[in-house]
């Protein structure tokens, strides 16, 4: 039996031992809409070129799987994630911009402070849990231009299921990634909506 234990440990280690790995923009990760608003009017989500082309290239903050490094495609996965999110959300569905566009409600966001864990010490060291901390900085304007919402969103040590031994531990930091950039733009929404019943109440 320690034999087998012993095995399942140093197998799960060699998954995290000097390799790079280039993840992609996964739909499956986002998981639809979710937030079950139906606000009036159309949104922009407002990403620059440089901030939809991020990409974060670079290895986990822990000891375990330091010799590892992941490139993330952020930018992408942020605007994919936020159009589904808003385009879920809003009567008039969603649209990507550089700039603010009138008429609309403008959503200026920018994503950043990404770091990334492979968390093997909580677990006693049977097991390894992938960890994600990011935030997401919002200022939103409704159609007629007036700021409604200005907050910095975080997910911290956000993660998926442990696991024992997988073959593609960095492709669960990226549906981590995923889940948290979702997450932020659906309590974003909340926010959105909260706001916008409060002016029609």
């Amino acid at each position: 039996m320690k034999k087998s234990i012993l095995a399942m440990v140093m197998l799960g280690s060699s998954m995290l031992v000097g390799c790079a790995s280039s993840l992609q923009y996964n739909p499956k990760y986002v998981g639809g809409a979710g937030t079950g608003a139906n606000i009036e009017g159309k949104a922009t989500l407002v990403m620059s070129d440089e901030a939809q082309k991020m990409v974060f290239t670079g290895g986990p903050s822990s000891l375990t799987g330091a010799a590892t490094s992941i490139t993330l495609p952020m930018g992408q996965i942020s605007r994919e994630a936020g159009l589904v999110v808003l385009g879920g959300s809003f009567k008039d569905g969603v649209q990507v911009a550089v700039a603010n566009t009138d008429g609309t409600y403008n959503l200026d966001v920018q994503v950043r402070n990404f770091s990334y864990k492979y968390d093997q010490l909580s677990n006693l060291g049977m097991a390894v849990t992938p960890k994600v901390s990011v935030e997401m900085v919002a200022k939103v304007y409704d159609a007629q231009g007036k700021e409604i919402v200005d907050k910095t969103y975080s997910r911290t040590d956000f993660k998926g299921d442990t696991y024992m031994i997988s073959t593609q531990p960095a492709e669960i930091v990226n549906e981590n990634f995923h889940r948290a950039v979702s997450d932020m733009f659906r309590e974003l929404v909340k926010d959105i909506n909260d706001k916008t019943s409060n002016k029609s109440s």
